[in-house]
């Protein structure tokens, strides 16, 4: 996913916009709708109201794996890396550098990571800090079914891997990626607050030529969002991203419409310490689901 996402965006590095329109289907038309449009950032240069207001290519709201993950991506693109990117989230720990003690007990928030994964980590730099930390390699499946009487069994010689994926405490993943962006140098600027409302701003129908404006670059471009944050203050970006989770802020501002249930069920999740090292993953289906 992240792959796709860098691969469009480096093909549009010089034609970011923010669609005022349908995207692709009728429930993002009626979203399209339901997002403000104001007056242009240039509009409101003439009146004083951009003074300070800063302007960004990108502006990733949520800081979390996925956000990280695809900052990490833009910073490792030859098309991308001079992007000016803001990175929004209101978890301080972004701004710092997140320590792990090998003596912690283990996150039981996990993730398992496939070779496609590790390959994109590879490739933005950030697999070498993963390794650094509690990680585990599985080279077999098992797969029971409800019933009990028949199980699938991979193996990754099987198609010729020496691996079929990895297991990765969540906390270990960001603490990858952060330290990797840290390191780059990508032109950013992290925001440690929340988006508080996001307008659309059409861009001017004629080209400017004054030098000392600091949006008309950006406006020749398309229209420009205007995120509104809760510390008071506000930036603008050609393209906003929403990587900030299941009940994403950005969603909602955008008006999209998302179907969703509940699933009445409860987990209990542990860690158990093996005598000996397991390379084999264990997963069992019952009637109510894995």
């Amino acid at each position: 996913m992240t792959r796709t996402i860098v691969r469009r965006l480096a093909a549009n590095a010089y034609a970011f916009s923010i669609p005022r329109k349908a995207f692709s289907s009728e429930a993002a038309s009626e979203a399209s709708s339901s997002i403000p449009v104001y007056p242009s950032p240039e509009h409101e240069e003439k009146r004083g109201f951009t003074n300070n207001v800063q302007q960004y290519d990108v502006a990733i709201v949520g800081g979390g794996m996925v956000g990280m993950a695809l900052a990490c991506s833009l910073a490792s693109t030859p098309l991308t890396k001079q992007l000016n990117v803001a990175i929004i989230d209101s978890n301080p720990a972004l701004q710092s550098k997140l320590l792990i003690k090998k003596e912690d007990p283990p996150d039981p928030r996990v993730s398992t990571v496939t070779p496609a994964t590790v390959s994109l980590f590879k490739d933005v730099g950030a697999w070498e800090y993963v390794l650094q930390h509690r990680h585990a390699f599985f080279n077999k499946m098992q797969v029971w079914d409800y019933t009990g009487l028949g199980y699938t069994r991979y193996d990754a010689g099987d198609i010729n891997k020496e691996v079929l994926g990895c297991v990765v405490e969540n906390k270990v993943l960001h603490h990858a990626l952060l330290s990797c962006i840290q390191n780059t140098e990508l032109q950013k600027t992290i925001y440690t607050s929340r988006v508080t409302s996001m307008a659309v701003h059409p861009s001017s129908s004629s080209a400017r030529t004054d030098s000392t404006s600091s949006t008309s670059a950006l406006h020749n471009r398309g229209s420009l969002a205007k995120l509104e944050l809760s510390d008071g203050s506000s930036l603008y970006a050609q393209l906003v991203v929403g990587s900030d989770g299941g009940k994403s802020r950005v969603r909602e501002l955008a008006g999209f419409k998302t179907t969703g249930w509940s699933y009445p069920q409860n987990a209990i999740i542990c860690t158990v310490e093996h005598t000996a090292e397991n390379y084999c993953a264990w997963q069992r289906f019952l009637p109510a689901g894995p």
